[in-house]
């Protein structure tokens, strides 16, 4: 009878189930994901010798999967998502559902069907969200026309979702003063004249929407809009506005948007429809759009503006000192804007006087737009003699009342 039981124990021992499972074991252990892939299925079904242990097969599946295991991924989702070993996670399952679907949209073999239904447990977990997911509905709707245009059968859940959308997005837009209301009034409008998400394409509606976002103080509402009026839209029947580009965009660049505050400093780099031309105003602003991040801001632009910004710059000479008389001009021949000392220059425009080399006062605003220049061999005209203007002569001017010591410079009027 010994040898009877020794012998059914040998032959049990030497099973292929069981020495498969031993081999994959060791092999897991050394970090084979193949085999942790394997030793996780062993572990959820109960194979060879080994008992069923969600937990154990939990962290098979996850080792694996983290080494990029499609199938594994698969199981690790299926187990947050059931809470087989704790209670269930929809947030990781998501994660893991997502990549599954990602990587396997293409795939034309059976792993196709794992595939398939990533996709639709994705939708349905961000449709009713719970256990750790809040419901996203953008993000059901996306995988529910995915699963749609794969399987065919999935239009009445496609529809449903859109309906929700639909009726949340308008009850959270109505009520203004909620603190969600001027994203929704955004995206409504953005659905509205893109014509997706279930709603009819309507780009007067649209319009109305993303404009009631942005005196709702909506920063995108506001950057699209001044975009729209300042290269204009012919598909949505929109015009240049130079004007309503500038109060738009700054009130975007204002609230730190970074993309709206170069635009709005593009405005003035070469002006036109009722925009003066001011190049210190837009390195200004497209230092601080750079300073924030801005994509559009590349090196090359930054530098020309830069080049030309400085160019238009008086020469840091000392300034002329001119005791003042009857005959002194009070204010800008071009702008007629009276003079400032230099304590009161801002940030934007000097009204500071300056002389050229015919002895005439301009300020710093009239005095670039006189001297713009498109190559560095061009040179500018004074607006009252026609006589060339060197901005290497020209000089900031001091008034002085009463002063012997002070030079005695004789400005032309």
């Amino acid at each position: 009878l010994g040898n009877k039981i020794s012998t059914h124990e040998t032959r049990r021992a030497m099973r292929p189930s069981v020495v498969f499972h031993k081999y994959y074991l060791l092999r897991a252990q050394d970090g084979d994901e193949k085999a942790q892939y394997r030793c996780g299925k062993a572990y959820l079904h109960g194979w060879g010798n080994a008992t069923i242990d969600h937990a154990k097969a939990l962290y098979w599946f996850e080792a694996a999967a983290k080494k990029g295991v499609l199938e594994a991924q698969f199981e690790t989702a299926c187990s947050y998502q059931c809470g087989k070993v704790a209670s269930p996670d929809y947030r990781l399952a998501v994660q893991w559902y997502e990549a599954v679907a990602l990587q396997l949209q293409g795939h034309k073999t059976l792993k196709r069907n794992r595939s398939r239904r990533a996709i639709r447990e994705l939708a349905t977990l961000y449709e009713h969200g719970g256990n750790g997911l809040d419901p996203n509905l953008e993000k059901a709707l996306y995988w529910w026309e995915q699963s749609q245009a794969k399987e065919r059968n999935c239009l009445g859940d496609v529809c449903r979702v859109r309906t929700k959308m639909r009726q949340y997005y308008l009850e959270l837009a109505h009520e203004a003063q909620g603190p969600d209301a001027p994203s929704a009034q955004f995206r409504l409008g953005r659905y509205y004249m893109q014509g997706s998400h279930g709603f009819d394409k309507n780009v007067a509606e649209g319009m109305r929407w993303i404009e009631m976002a942005a005196q709702n103080g909506h920063t995108s509402a506001n950057f699209q809009l001044g975009c729209w009026n300042k290269h204009g839209h012919a598909q949505y029947h929109i015009k240049k506005d130079a004007t309503a580009a500038q109060a738009y965009l700054l009130q975007a660049a204002k609230a730190g948007h970074a993309d709206a505050m170069y635009e709005y400093g593009n405005l003035f780099e070469w002006g036109g429809y009722g925009i003066a031309k001011d190049l210190r105003l837009c390195l200004y602003w497209v230092q601080r759009a750079k300073d924030h991040g801005s994509r559009r801001v590349t090196s090359p632009h930054f530098v020309s503006i830069q080049a030309r910004a400085t160019q238009l710059e008086p020469p840091p000479m000392a300034p002329l000192q001119v005791r003042v008389t009857n005959d002194t001009p009070q204010e800008c021949p071009c702008c007629f804007g009276g003079w400032n000392d230099a304590t009161e220059e801002s940030i934007y425009r000097s009204t500071r006087p300056i002389q050229t080399e015919c002895g005439h006062l301009f300020c710093l605003s009239c005095l670039k737009q006189l001297c713009q220049m498109k190559r560095p061999d061009h040179k500018g005209t004074c607006a009252l003699c026609r006589q060339p203007i060197l901005l290497s002569k020209v000089r900031y001017v001091d008034f002085v009342k009463d002063d012997d010591n002070c030079c005695n410079h004789e400005v032309s009027r």
